[in-house]
């Protein structure tokens, strides 16, 4: 893949020392290549938050976040892949966070796991818990 990449932008200043996937394009400045390291910030400890809400800002979750963040601004469909543990749902749930306070949107979570029944999932989008009463949508 980082052949391709490289052959797309054979006529760009990508550096050719790392892969590809270690720069992004910065349209914000001049549309060079610039390396994942330079964006990354440094991580400060929020003891209030509980461990699984922790986000340690890493070259891969700034890049997924980045990805991310692109995409939806373009309104394009997104598929968040990845082997357990590397941050998909904070990255999204810290996507979503950010909406909800520049749009006032308020996000509606799915958990889907391989546990689930698509005839479960269905029922849950059909109906609103309201403190263990299931009231139930009309289409």
């Amino acid at each position: 893949m980082d052949f391709l990449i490289r052959n797309v932008f054979e006529n760009s200043d990508l550096p050719g020392a790392q892969s590809s996937y270690d720069y992004y394009l910065d349209p914000k400045k001049d549309m060079s290549f610039r390396p994942w390291t330079e964006i990354v910030p440094e991580f400060g400890y929020d003891s209030k938050l509980p461990f699984f809400q922790l986000m340690v800002p890493t070259v891969e979750t700034i890049r997924q976040g980045y990805c991310l963040d692109l995409l939806l601004s373009k309104q394009k469909p997104i598929f968040f892949t990845g082997i357990t543990g590397i941050g998909k749902s904070v990255i999204i749930q810290n996507m979503l966070e950010t909406l909800n306070k520049k749009t006032g949107l308020i996000p509606v979570q799915i958990a889907f796991s391989c546990l689930l029944y698509t005839s479960d999932a269905a029922d849950d989008m059909q109906c609103v818990d309201l403190g263990g009463r299931r009231i139930i949508k009309k289409k």
